[in-house]
C-alpha cells in the first residue's frame, strides 16, 4: 500500500504503461527464475516546455503508443536489458488492430506464453479492442494464435470496447482480465476457460471511479484506469492498483497510482 519512495530512473522518456512478471525457473528456461517487464513507448526526449505551452510532440504517435517493447533481468533491482524491437507487430492500417499497445503478458507453467494488447485505429477512431498474441516462450516471437486476428469477443459490442487489459490465472486454471472502460472510467471483467478463449465479456462494471474513503465519504474519480493486481501468499488479489486523476483535474492533467484493498485476501506476501 506504500508510502513509496523513488529509487531510480530504469527507462527515461517516453516508456511508461509497465508491468512486471516474475518467472520460475521453469517458465524461465531453466537455471534461474527471472523478471520480465513490458511496456510501451520508445526513447523520447520531453517537450522544452510544459503546461499550456507544451506542444505536439513531433514524432509518429504509432511509433510512441504503438510500440510494444520487452526488457529481462536476474533481479527486480535490475540491471534490465531491453529488446531491440516491438513485440507484437500492428494490423494493416484499415483493421481493428492498425495500433497495438498496452500488453499484458501471461505465462502458463510450461514456460509458454500469452500477450494480451489493445487494438484501435486511432487516431483515425477511438474503438478499443482486446487481442493476443502467443508465443513459445517469453522470449517470443510473438504471434497471432488465430488465423484470423480476431479480438477477443465481438468486435461490433460498442459496450464491450475497453483498454488497459491485465490477465492471471487462478488457482482453478481459469483465466481472468480487468480492463478500463473509456466511456465511463470503470473497470470490468472477462474470463475464460483457456488462455485462446472463448473469451466472455461481464458488462456489469467490477469497480467504478467511485471511491468510499477511510473517513465514510466518496469521491468520484475524473480517471481510472489501466489496473494491475498484486496477489497474496494463498494466490488471490489483495490489492488493486489503477492510474488515478482526481476530480477536479483536467484529462490526464494530473495523475497517480491508488492502491485499494480487495476484501477476502489474507494480505501476507512473500516477497
Amino acid at each position: 500500500m506504500g508510502p513509496f519512495r523513488y529509487a531510480e530512473t530504469v527507462f527515461g522518456t517516453f516508456h511508461h504503461n509497465p508491468t512486471v512478471r516474475k518467472l520460475t525457473p521453469a517458465q524461465a528456461g531453466g537455471g534461474a527464475s527471472k523478471y520480465v517487464m513490458f511496456m510501451i513507448g520508445d526513447n523520447v526526449s520531453p517537450p522544452a516546455d510544459s503546461g499550456a505551452a507544451c506542444g505536439g510532440n513531433p514524432m509518429d504517435v504509432h511509433h510512441l503508443e504503438g510500440y510494444i517493447k520487452m526488457a529481462w533481468a536476474d533481479s527486480v533491482l535490475g540491471p534490465w536489458t531491453s529488446s531491440r524491437h516491438t513485440m507484437v507487430p500492428p494490423g494493416s492500417v484499415d483493421d481493428w488492430d492498425a495500433m497495438v499497445t498496452n500488453p499484458s503478458p501471461l505465462f502458463l507453467a510450461n514456460g509458454s506464453a500469452f500477450l494480451y494488447f489493445r487494438g484501435t485505429q486511432w487516431p483515425a477512431n477511438g474503438d478499443e479492442r482486446i487481442g493476443v498474441a502467443a508465443a513459445a516462450s517469453w522470449k517470443g516471437p510473438y504471434g497471432r494464435p488465430f488465423g484470423n486476428n480476431d479480438p477477443l469477443w465481438d468486435a461490433a459490442d460498442q459496450a464491450a470496447f475497453v483498454e488497459d487489459p491485465w490477465v492471471w490465472e487462478d488457482a482453478r486454471g481459469n483465466f481472468h482480465m480487468l480492463a478500463h472502460g473509456h466511456w465511463d472510467e470503470n473497470g470490468y471483467l472477462a474470463f475464460a476457460e483457456h488462455p485462446e478463449g472463448p473469451w466472455h465479456f461481464r458488462h456489469t462494471p467490477t469497480y467504478t471511479n467511485t471511491l468510499t474513503l477511510t473517513n465514510g465519504s466518496k469521491v468520484t474519480l475524473k480517471q481510472r484506469e489501466r489496473p494491475q493486481l498484486l496477489f497474496d501468499d494463498a494466490g488471490r488479489p489483495s490489492i488493486l492498483y489503477t492510474g488515478v486523476a482526481p476530480p477536479w483535474a483536467k484529462f490526464y492533467g494530473y495523475t497517480y497510482t491508488h492502491a485499494q484493498r480487495i476484501d477476502g485476501s489474507t494480505q501476507k506476501y512473500t516477497p
